[in-house]
């Protein structure tokens, strides 16, 4: 919960709007429409790790379960820099 504080002042911060962290249990992509649902959202925002392949297939995507889910438009994005790291730690790794 202290890291989620940190983020959603960060975000404030940043965007310089007032920002909500919400914490809910249960399947994260059906609470993530409900709650888009019961707040009246125009539009969801989700991240995804952009897996494919048998890593998407055994994890599932719950950016994409949102996408078909919800009610209201989504935007997927991704990390791309997060994806480029992992990407060149690979190929240091045949080097070595």
């Amino acid at each position: 919960m202290e890291r989620l504080e940190e983020w959603r002042h960060d975000a404030e911060r940043h965007a310089h709007v007032p920002v909500r962290a919400v914490v809910r249990v249960g399947d994260p992509a059906s609470e993530i429409v409900e709650w888009a649902d019961e707040e009246g959202c125009d539009l969801v925002v989700v991240g995804t790790h952009g897996r494919s392949g048998i890593p998407r297939l055994i994890l599932g995507s719950v950016a994409e379960r949102v996408v078909r889910q919800a009610h209201v438009p989504v935007l997927v994005a991704r990390n791309h820099a997060r994806r480029e790291r992992e990407r060149d730690a690979g190929e240091a790794a045949r080097y070595v």
